[in-house]
């Protein structure tokens, strides 16, 4: 009876330290995660407010109606690589969890690709600000969840312990019983 009791708690051991590698890799690869997609929304960022500020300062005092295919051609560059960023920002993100911020991502885009809102003032500022919002947001969730682990993890932690604690109650209960 002992040695199965021995070997169960070894096994246990065994599948605890599994969990607890398992669990520190995936910790590892979101924080990783969570670098990657701040790096690229701080570059947002900072290009989609420069992209903004280029654009005024080469309207300022032209009158032309196609001012944003003249600044488009001369300004490409910036604007496929606010845009890649997006998508790469988007492809990183999960659907159903940070539906708002890929929104707000969708907002980004359009409005780089459409004269009328570009030409709206301070629209990507506006934006900006609600993109860094969401991604405070976005980040801060996901270092709860780096934190805390996964919600499997968690039970399964409390189950062992539990289950430690039952084993410890009945090694008690048999050696009072000895006596």
């Amino acid at each position: 009876m002992t040695e199965i009791v021995v070997a169960f708690i070894a096994a246990i051991l065994a599948y605890l330290g599994l969990v607890l590698t398992k669990e520190q890799k995936v910790s590892e690869f979101r924080q990783k995660w969570i670098d990657e997609v701040r790096n690229d929304l701080a570059d947002l960022l900072s290009r989609g407010i420069a992209f903004q500020l280029n654009f005024a300062s080469f309207c300022r005092g032209k009158l032309q109606a196609d001012l944003y295919a003249e600044f488009i051609t001369t300004h490409s560059e910036d604007a496929h690589t606010l845009l890649m960023l997006a998508e790469r920002i988007k492809f990183r993100l999960n659907p159903n969890d940070d539906e708002g911020l890929i929104e707000l991502l969708d907002e980004l885009t359009a409005t780089i690709t459409s004269p009328s809102k570009l030409k709206s003032g301070d629209q990507l500022e506006d934006i900006a600000s609600n993109l860094s919002d969401a991604g405070h947001r976005v980040f801060k969730t996901e270092w709860e969840r780096v934190k805390n682990g996964e919600p499997w993890f968690y039970w399964s932690k409390w189950a062992v312990i539990g289950f430690f604690g039952l084993v410890l109650v009945f090694a008690v209960f048999r050696l009072v019983s000895t006596f």
